[in-house]
C-alpha cells in the first residue's frame, strides 16, 4: 500500500534533506547564545490512499473497485524568523490520481503557493504586522 511514492517526491525530499543539511548550525559554547540563522528549511511529506472494493456488492464477474492516491510534498522556507522583519514562503506539490472498474486512470499534478508573507514585529507597540497570504492548519476532525 505504502509501496507508491511517486519519484518527484523522493526527489524533492533528497534536496530538502541536503539543504537541510548544508545549513545546518554549528556547535556553540555555552556561554554564548545561539542566533537563529537566516534560512530554515522545512519538509512534510504525506501519503493518503482510499480504496473501495466491490463498492455496490454485487455478485458474479461484475466488480466495482475504485482507488485514490495522493502523495503530498510540502516545503517551506522561514527567512530571519526571530528579528524584526520576517518572511515565509510555503510550496505543495500533489499528484491526485483517481481510478475506477472500467475507466481510464485519472491523474492531476498540481503545484500550490500555499503561503507567501512578509511581517514586521514591532516590540515598541507588542504588534505584530504581516502582509501577504498565510494559512491556519487545524487536523482535527469532528467525530
Amino acid at each position: 500500500m505504502t509501496r507508491y511514492i511517486s519519484s518527484a517526491c523522493r526527489c524533492s525530499f533528497a534536496i530538502s534533506l541536503g539543504i537541510n543539511l548544508l545549513f545546518a548550525s554549528s556547535g556553540v559554547r555555552a556561554e554564548e547564545k545561539p542566533e537563529a540563522p537566516l534560512l530554515q528549511f522545512h519538509t512534510t511529506l504525506k501519503l493518503e490512499i482510499w480504496s473501495l472494493r466491490n463498492k455496490s456488492l454485487r455478485k458474479g464477474e461484475k466488480r466495482e473497485n475504485e482507488q485514490k492516491r495522493e502523495p503530498l510534498a510540502r516545503f517551506r522556507v522561514d527567512v530571519a524568523k526571530k528579528r524584526p522583519l520576517y518572511g515565509v514562503l510555503e510550496l505543495e506539490l500533489t499528484d491526485k490520481m483517481t481510478r475506477e472498474s472500467g475507466e481510464k486512470k485519472r491523474s492531476q499534478t498540481k503545484l500550490d503557493l500555499t503561503q507567501a508573507y512578509i511581517g514586521v514585529n514591532i516590540d515598541a507597540l507588542n504588534s505584530d504586522l504581516r502582509m501577504g497570504r498565510w494559512l491556519y492548519r487545524d487536523e482535527r476532525e469532528w467525530l
